[in-house]
């Protein structure tokens, strides 16, 4: 009895001792992994600072894209409202602009100022601009031709001059005459002005084809005629506008108008429909012609030769 007791002892001191190093290690376990998880979130961001992060990565996209597209919108709405300022000027018919072309003709007639005062357009100067210069290109290179200078191509060339001369011109006469009646206190549209001006140079069409005929002193006449009645038709329908200035003021507003008109003579007589004959053109066109005439010689006598 006394063995079997303490045998039975021995075996429940065993289970506790078994007991106790389950628990020791169960607690070393517990700090390891208590360690483990403190090292790596040291090393990895915590889910909060990640939420936080993606939200102001959303909170910066949506900034930027807000103001894109207010930028865009704001670009868009100053095209539309500059598009829609400039479509009043485009508003015409085609029998309206055919008898604003017609009144062109008739400088002595200064009513075209109150034809235009309700509707000035910008479609029929545009378009008479832009008819001109292939006009003055194709006579002027005609012209060249006629008179024997058929050596180089000069339209190409030509285009791009008048198309800068006629804009200008076109454009910028105007702009220059309405600043100076805006420095002395006229309160007239710019858009007036160019109306007219652009009207004013309708008889440089015909004139501009008829000056392809090469003849010198046709030419002259016929450009000095275009010139004055240009001239004549601005300075009557703008004649209300000058007439209220001071005399002194009157005349440099009239100055204007001629001295740039004569520029635009000269220009377009001694550059464009310039006539003077290269005596070494018709002396290489003399000597082509005379080449291939004595080679169709020579090949005809060769010819004969050989039937012979």
């Amino acid at each position: 009895m006394e063995d079997t007791n303490i045998q039975s002892e021995d075996f429940g001191n065993q289970v506790i001792n078994l007991q106790n190093q389950n628990q020791q290690d169960t607690i070393n376990i517990e700090s390891e992994i208590e360690k483990n998880t403190a090292t790596e979130t040291t090393k990895l961001p915590s889910l909060s600072s990640m939420v936080l992060s993606t939200d102001a990565n959303k909170i910066t996209e949506n900034v930027v894209n807000n103001l894109t597209s207010n930028v865009k919108q704001s670009y868009l709405d100053k095209l539309l409202c500059f598009t829609n300022y400039f479509k009043q000027y485009f508003k015409i018919t085609t029998k309206d602009v055919e008898q604003r072309i017609i009144a062109s003709f008739k400088p002595y007639k200064s009513n075209f100022y109150e034809q235009i005062s309700s509707n000035p357009d910008l479609y029929g100067p545009f378009w008479i601009y832009t008819t001109l210069i292939f006009l003055i290109a194709c006579g002027s290179s005609l012209s060249k031709y006629f008179n024997g200078d058929y050596s180089k191509n000069y339209f190409q060339n030509f285009v791009r001059t008048a198309g800068t001369l006629i804009y200008f011109f076109g454009f910028g006469f105007p702009l220059l005459f309405w600043g100076a009646l805006k420095f002395i206190g006229d309160n007239i549209s710019y858009f007036y002005v160019l109306c007219i001006y652009g009207y004013s140079f309708s008889p440089f069409i015909p004139v501009m084809i008829l000056c392809s005929c090469g003849v010198n002193i046709i030419q002259w006449v016929l450009i000095s005629y275009a010139i004055a009645n240009s001239t004549y038709f601005v300075i009557g329908n703008l004649w209300k506008e000058i007439q209220r200035q001071e005399q002194k003021k009157k005349y440099t507003l009239i100055g204007i108008i001629v001295g740039l008109q004569f520029i635009l003579l000269l220009i377009l007589k001694l550059y464009f429909f310039e006539n003077i004959i290269n005596e070494n053109i018709l002396n290489n066109n003399i000597n082509n012609t005379n080449k291939n005439s004595n080679n169709n010689n020579n090949s005809k006598i060769k010819n004969n030769n050989i039937t012979d």
